[in-house]
């Protein structure tokens, strides 16, 4: 075994490399994003030029980050101009993501720990797989066969242990369970179905949506910095990608397609009236949740409104708040959060 400075040195390189490979990859997910939006919404000439052009200043001269070109462009493109306070993702990558947190920002990818950290009855869980054991949801030690009984859901959904973005989660019959090779899946959560609120039918009466809200916790303590709507399509009628929400009043405001189109709930003969229900609520949730957790100076909470508008945490993330889409939808949101912004770390001025 390595010890002292040569493995520090060793992990370190290793871990440069990694993040390269990383930028690499994100940067050109923003590219294709950035050509997505200029066809989608039939983006003349000289403006792109224009928002090239921009982007590169800020990325060379201002904010010396070159990296960030892409992500720059993506706000630019779709706000119109660069705003002063705004965080471009691999700048906040680079600079906030491992300060805020440190490695104890893992933790909120460990589905199966989240009921034991955040102490809430709102998580949808109903048992847990753990190496190699079942356990019922106040972590008894059970038979696969009496948790199924204590189950009186149909439909349940098994979430591994680090997964994201939907990937490694597995919708499921109660009765099924018993015949599932859990062994071969690793570290789950069983969570039951949460039947969505019929106001989300809007975006598509087979979507699936969630309400992501962005947290911040400053000297002050945590507050809501951004609210947004993510709606995962599950047929044709089904094409919104993410739409804004007024903070105070919680009222749908303006959106992005899957093919990043823009579309505006803000007018119409709709218009004000689309308000997110279960919104206060879930405010109020997220913010006592984050309380608990000093730890986290941003916090990504993905919550559910069933159909009584009571709101459910689906996921909470520490690791990957994801902070791309709050800033095109609402513009700066760590700027005036009362967060200490480090001072190698430079925002678009």
């Amino acid at each position: 075994m390595l010890e002292g400075k040569a493995e520090h040195l060793i992990l370190k390189s290793g871990q440069l490399l990694a993040d390269q490979f990383a930028y690499l990859r994100i940067n050109r997910k923003l590219l294709i994003d950035c050509f997505r939006f200029t066809r989608s919404n039939k983006t003349r000439f000289a403006e792109i030029l224009k928002s090239v052009l921009d982007s590169a200043r800020h990325g060379l001269v201002i904010t010396k980050s070159p990296l960030s070109i892409p992500s720059l462009l993506l706000f630019r493109l779709a706000r119109g101009e660069l705003e002063p306070g705004l965080v471009s993702e691999i700048a906040y990558w680079r600079h906030l993501h491992r300060v805020w947190g440190g490695r104890s920002r893992l933790v909120s990818d460990v589905k199966t720990l989240s009921k034991k950290l955040l102490a809430t009855e709102r998580l949808p869980d109903l048992g847990y797989y753990v190496n190699g054991c079942f356990y019922d949801r106040n972590w008894s030690a059970v038979a696969v066969k009496e948790l199924v009984q204590l189950m009186p859901f149909e439909k349940i959904f098994l979430k591994r242990d680090y997964s994201e973005r939907g990937r490694h989660v597995i919708p499921m019959d109660t009765t099924k369970l018993q015949e599932f090779d859990a062994r071969g899946f690793g570290d789950f959560v069983i969570q039951r179905q949460i039947n969505q609120h019929g106001f989300f039918d809007v975006f598509g009466a087979t979507s699936r949506s969630t309400l992501r809200l962005l947290t911040a916790a400053g000297p002050e303590g945590p507050r809501v910095v951004a609210t947004l709507v993510k709606v995962v399509s599950s047929g044709p009628d089904a094409a919104i990608r993410r739409v804004g929400v007024d903070q105070d009043s919680g009222c749908l405001a303006w959106g992005l397609d899957e093919n990043w189109k823009v579309i505006d709930f803000s007018t119409g003969p709709e218009a004000g009236g689309l308000t997110v229900p279960g919104f206060d609520e879930a405010k109020r949730l997220v913010i006592s949740l984050h309380e608990t957790f000093p730890h986290f100076q941003v916090i990504g909470w993905d919550v559910g409104i069933d159909e009584d508008e009571t709101p459910w945490l689906f996921e909470w993330n520490a690791d990957h708040p994801a902070i791309l889409y709050p800033q095109i939808l609402h513009g700066p949101v760590l700027i005036g959060s009362g967060l200490n912004l480090k001072e190698k770390f430079r925002p678009t001025r």
